[in-house]
């Protein structure tokens, strides 16, 4: 139990660490996305005219019995990554016994693919791995709670469920014994979570009609935005050595008796391989599957060095390493966005006017800008729908020294005057002179229109 204990404390010393160290900037691409959401949405009464958004809900419940925004934000993130952590557990331990349990966290404590993804703060991805895998647990019961579950998962993460829900029902089609159980609970579970957040789901519709679900047949603007900005296939491979030869092997040799997790990765390999619109995004899936099969193998060779004392020595070794190199990738780690930047962004709520446009030069400053500049239209590359420029256009924006070039393209949105945050990128030389380009600070830029 000690050890259980002490690989959670490491797990979450992991996890907090980037808080304590570098704030808001800790966090990855979506953390002022979801501090937009949470002002949008939470801080306004019941009957507001937003749209319904099925992450809005928790959150403004949370936020009626007096849980503060960053509560919401950082504590409820923590406590489902931990949650993560004590189901992914449970299941091992459940199907290989208490050892094998302890095999499997400690692969996800230190794994890195882990780390970066929790990191990029990917919220309703990881509360659908979450009910994933308390799903799995009602499944071996036969439950009917599921569908409570399920309805939770296609309402916060429809990418999500997708994958989940095509695992169930391919597993449901080969365990004749679950066939009526699952294809009844997915089908009501799936009909209500539409029903309940329709709205989003008309834009994910939208944008896979137009593309044919393929990141190949999205325009060049929004394709850094939809592939699910996570890992390349390259990182992923890198960072996951250690443990996926164990995992591979432990796939081949254990599918039939682990079916769910065999399906989840087949699908999720698919999804990959195929490029499907977010499909960054699957190798998270994948790499659950590989850390459950991982163990499992794992366990099997340490069971088979018991014996003798000195045969330990290589597991023993190996577990120092797999600390270590995970360590040393926290160590290391570094945030997309500087913490002066960041200082500068929280500090336009204050310096401009509400309702201001706001151009963000890079696409890596958007969401900060969205979440902590305060109630403004951010504009950015491939980003936001308030973006009227192609990728053509946003080529001029970022080389051209042209005035009436420039001014043409100003001219596209209704605004006297545009703000232009630049962060830390050089642009002097390429606004200067430029009359309508005013530098306010090092990082901030304000264009004014002609007046005819």
């Amino acid at each position: 139990m000690g050890i259980f204990f002490g690989i959670l404390f490491y797990y979450a010393f992991t996890r907090i660490f980037l808080l304590w160290l570098f704030n808001d900037a800790g966090f990855g691409y979506d953390i002022g996305i979801y501090r937009r959401i949470l002002v949008d949405y939470v801080q306004v009464g019941w009957f507001e005219s937003n749209p319904l958004f099925a992450f809005a809900i928790p959150a403004k419940v949370l936020y009626f019995f007096g849980f503060s925004l960053d509560s919401i934000l950082y504590g409820l993130y923590f406590t489902v990554a931990l949650c993560v952590f004590a189901l992914f557990y449970r299941i091992v331990e459940k199907g290989e016994g208490s050892e094998t349990g302890i095999i499997a966290v400690l692969l996800l404590s230190t794994s890195i693919v882990q780390f970066d993804f929790f990191q990029w703060y990917y919220y309703r991805n990881l509360i659908a791995i979450l009910f994933f895998l308390f799903s799995i647990l009602l499944i071996q019961k036969k439950s009917h709670w599921i569908s409570i579950p399920l309805i939770i998962i296609v309402s916060l993460h429809p990418l999500s469920a997708v994958l989940i829900f095509s695992t169930f029902f391919v597993y449901g089609l080969c365990k004749k014994e679950y066939r009526y159980y699952l294809i009844g609970h997915l089908l009501f579970s799936g009909i209500v979570a539409v029903g309940i957040n329709i709205t989003e789901f008309r834009r994910y519709i939208d944008i896979f009609y137009q593309s044919t679900g393929r990141i190949a047949n999205v325009s060049p603007l929004l394709a850094g935005e939809l592939d699910g900005q996570f890992i390349t296939f390259f990182e992923y491979i890198k960072n996951s050595i250690l443990y996926l030869p164990f995992g591979l092997i432990g796939f081949w040799k254990y599918k039939r008796k682990y079916l769910i997790f065999s399906i989840l990765f087949l699908l999720s390999l698919l999804c990959i391989i195929c490029k499907v619109l977010l499909y960054k995004r699957f190798y998270i899936f994948a790499d659950f599957s590989i850390l459950f099969f991982a163990s499992i193998y794992f366990f099997s060779l340490y069971k088979d060095l018991k014996r003798d004392r000195w045969e330990k020595i290589p597991t023993i070794l190996f577990v120092f390493y797999l600390g270590v190199s995970s360590l040393y990738h926290v160590y290391l780690f570094s945030p997309i966005i500087s913490l002066e930047e960041l200082n500068s962004i929280k500090s336009l709520e204050q310096q401009l006017p509400e309702e201001s446009i706001i151009v963000s030069y890079s696409s890596v400053f958007a969401p900060w800008l969205l979440g902590f500049s305060g109630n403004n239209t951010i504009i950015a590359p491939g980003v936001f729908d308030a973006n009227k420029w192609d990728f053509n256009t946003w080529q001029i924006f970022w080389s051209s020294k042209d005035v009436i070039e420039r001014e043409r393209i100003f001219d596209m949105y209704d605004a006297k005057e545009i703000y232009v945050f630049t962060g830390n990128e050089q642009t002097d030389i390429l606004f200067f002179g430029d009359k309508h380009m005013i530098k306010l600070n090092p990082s901030l830029w304000i264009y004014r229109k002609s007046i005819n």
